[in-house]
């Protein structure tokens, strides 16, 4: 939008480094003690903040480019991990963060291994920022209607299943017949007896393997094929909009939230188990909390925009 409205490339490109600065701010910063005060604790937020700096250059190729090395990354990712978590170090830490999942084995953590520690290497995970972003660039040429074939032109409305729906369902297919005949490759994590048991479910996400990445992707095409009406409707109903006032303030209320949850165990016990209906109730009351702290924080990020808008 910015681009088409004339705004030069290096503002583009600048404002995407700054976003990206902020996100990995928030992870080595606002979230350290929700890390147990790990420092350089390498993140989601870090992961998304170095996409969005890699992407800031990244964006200047073709669209198909962006869209074929994405795939690229995603499939090659056993090829470049190495198996399971690494040992963390100081030493290590710009190659983990490209490559590996570097998390302590034992604890209480050897010494040495306190600190430097990463859950979301930016490979693979640069594939699925990728794949967003091609997403996202074919929604905005299409004025925000992806799939026109697929909207009633009488009535409006996005007819389901549409495109991003049977894309989804595939990736979901494809997924799981990788999963069953995939081996070592599609997964490191043995799936036992096939389908019917447990462990072929259970996929590995530390470091994320194709499986994984594959049938997340094709649930999230899914969900947005079909929630795609509420982008055709005008109006919104009473339903959807406090989960939309959450998704508006995306970053605010993941960290908030963590605090906010994590005032329970902390005055009771940290390491307990919590029974289902506990956990339940913590949530729904965390919820309940939060609307009322995202209403107030999107009136006070749309009255001081400029700087806010980042968070």
């Amino acid at each position: 939008r910015r681009r088409v409205g004339n705004v030069p490339g290096w503002l583009i490109s600048g404002d995407m480094v700054l976003r990206g600065l902020v996100l990995c701010f928030c992870d080595f910063v606002l979230m350290y003690y929700v890390y147990d005060q790990v420092p350089f604790f390498f993140l989601v937020l870090a992961c998304i903040g170095s996409c969005i700096i890699i992407f800031s250059v990244v964006r200047l190729l073709p669209l198909c480019i962006i869209a074929g090395l994405s795939v690229l990354v995603i499939l090659a990712a056993p090829i470049y991990f190495q198996g399971g978590p690494v040992a963390p170090s100081a030493e290590g830490y710009f190659i983990n963060i490209l490559f590996n999942t570097a998390m302590p084995t034992d604890f209480p953590v050897p010494e040495g291994q306190w600190g430097f520690w990463v859950m979301y290497p930016i490979f693979p995970w640069i594939g699925c920022f990728g794949l967003g972003w091609c997403l996202g660039t074919l929604y905005e040429k299409s004025g925000g209607r992806a799939d026109s074939d697929s909207i009633n032109e009488r009535t409006g409305r996005v007819a389901v299943p549409n495109r991003l729906v049977v894309v989804g369902i595939v990736a979901l297919a494809a997924a799981f017949l990788l999963r069953w005949f995939g081996g070592a490759y599609a997964d490191r994590l043995p799936m036992g007896d096939g389908p019917i048991s447990s462990a072929f479910w259970a996929i590995s996400k530390y470091p994320p393997s194709p499986v994984f990445l594959i049938s997340t992707i094709g649930a999230m095409l899914v969900l947005l094929g079909v929630l795609r009406p509420l982008d055709a409707s005008e109006r919104v109903g009473w339903a959807w909009r406090v989960p939309l006032v959450f998704g508006h303030l995306s970053l605010f209320f993941y960290i908030v939230h963590f605090y906010l949850y994590g005032i329970y165990p902390f005055f009771s016990d940290t390491m307990s188990r919590y029974s289902l209906k506990t956990v339940y109730t913590i949530w729904l009351a965390g919820l309940v909390v939060m609307f009322p702290l995202c209403l107030g924080y999107r009136k006070l990020r749309s009255r001081y925009r400029r700087v806010l808008r980042y968070f």
